[in-house]
Order: structure tokens, then sequence, then C-alpha cells
């Protein structure tokens, strides 16, 4: 297993110094504290994975991951309940959108994602949080390549939790789009499990208002928060 400490010396200087120039559609720049918790945290993470485990985040070889660098990050946002289900379609989608304080950076390694961090704000300091698997960040990947084609658009990754599904937000001057990634797009029946998904954009105001009674039955009795 890779040693964490003799590792994070380079790992934190690639971070600090080489994060690939901003040509990402993502409208957020993550915090230069934000970045050095990812730095950090990197080789901590990488160092917990099992040997048997490494194909789950991507890794077919220990070198891989002792070239592991972390790429652009993107901020989750949400739509709080509440708001969504009050939503009554035509207005701006963007008045309820709110911004949580998770980022997450792609972890890539000989030019491929193969993982994703997360770093969250925990009791007043940046921490990385979370390593989640090659299959999401494979996802992330493929959608970013397909918003990449909106010249001109700014994106943000909307997490709708109660409904356990994800989308791009796609913003331009009083425009806005929802591309579903395929959790999205199999809540709105666009496609069906184990179907093939290529991406699209929808409207948003037909997405949400299609959503709020998943989210009002995900809530139970629980209140509209």
């Amino acid at each position: 297993m890779i040693d964490a400490k003799r590792i994070l010396p380079g790992i934190l200087l690639f971070v600090l110094w080489a994060l690939p120039a901003w040509s990402s559609p993502w409208v957020d720049i993550a915090p230069t504290a934000v970045a050095e918790a990812a730095g950090r945290g990197l080789p901590r993470f990488l160092d917990a994975i099992p040997a048997n485990q490494m194909y789950q985040f991507g890794f077919l070889a220990e070198d891989e991951m002792a070239r592991a660098t972390l790429s652009d990050p993107f901020r989750t946002y949400t739509i709080r309940p509440a708001d969504l289900l009050s939503f009554e379609g035509g207005q701006d989608i963007t008045s309820i959108v709110r911004a949580t304080s998770l980022w997450t950076f792609p972890v890539v390694s000989s030019g491929e994602p193969r993982a994703l961090l997360t770093v969250d704000l925990m009791g007043g300091e940046w921490r990385a949080v979370d390593l989640a698997g090659s299959p999401l960040a494979a996802e992330m990947a493929s959608v970013g390549a397909y918003v990449d084609g909106f010249a001109g658009w700014e994106a943000r990754y909307l997490r709708i939790y109660q409904a356990a599904c994800s989308f791009v937000l796609l913003t331009r001057d009083d425009e806005a789009r929802l591309v579903p990634l395929e959790s999205g797009a199999l809540i709105l029946g666009l496609i069906h499990s184990g179907e093939r998904y290529e991406y699209t954009t929808v409207d948003p105001s037909e997405a949400i208002l299609a959503l709020a009674p998943i989210v009002r039955e995900n809530l139970g009795p629980r209140m509209e928060e």
C-alpha cells in the first residue's frame, strides 16, 4: 500500500501549483482552503484502500494511485424540499437553488477519471470526507464533456436528496436548462433501468414539477424543510 507520508508533499505541490487552467463550465472556483483540504485528504483516502479493492476506485495498480492528481472541482447545489414543493412552474429556477458546503474533486490518473474526492466544512474547518468509486467519476466526466459543448453557459451540479437524483443546471442570461444524470433520467422516466442513456436537456419547470410528488412521498410525515 502507498505510504501517505511519502507521497503527500508531492501531491500537495501539484494540487496547489498545477490545477488545470480554468476552462471548466462549472460556475464556482474552489477557495484555496478547499483545495488545500483536498490535497491533504487525497493521500489519506488512497492509503486506506485495501489492495483487493483498488479496482472499485478505478486503479489497477499502486503506481496508478501514486500518480493520482486532483482536477477542477464542482460544488454541490440543492433545492430545499419546501421550496421544491411550493414551486408552481414558470419562475426562475435559480431563485430556489441553494449552494451547499460540499465540493467534489475528480481524482485523475494517466489522464483518466478514477474517483471523486469530496470536501466539506466540518466544525469550521474544510476536510476531505469521502472518496467515491469509479462509476460515478466516469459519469461526471461524461456529463462534463457533454456540458462543455454549451459554450457561454454556466453549470451547477444539482442534487435533489429527497428524490435521490442528480442534474446539471445550465444557465445563460435568463435561460435555464437541466441535464439529467442517469439517476435523474430514471426518475423522470426518460430511460428504464439497464437502458443506454444519452445526455439531453429538459425544461427545469417540468422536471421540478415531476419530482414534487416523489419528494413529498419520500418525506413522509417529516417536515418539508
